[in-house]
């Protein structure tokens, strides 16, 4: 079975810049594109079963879907 089709969970990206205050990316974890966000409780974009870049298979269960709120 080629790598690629054995399924990966998403990396979480936290952003707490200036300009992406409360962001979670959510990443392939073998090419690194991003494949959905979450701002102020909204999503922006699907999870995507397979990343539309490489083709990774994705595994979204266990992974919770959050807005990141640093502390001040």
């Amino acid at each position: 079975m080629e790598e690629r089709m054995i399924k990966k969970t998403p990396r979480i990206n936290k952003r707490k810049s200036i300009s992406n205050y409360g962001v979670t990316n959510y990443h392939c974890p073998n090419c690194n594109a991003k494949l959905f966000s979450v701002k102020n409780g909204s999503a922006c974009g699907s999870r995507p079963r397979y990343c539309p870049y490489c083709g990774q298979a994705l595994a979204w269960v266990g992974v919770k879907i959050e807005t990141y709120w640093p502390c001040e």
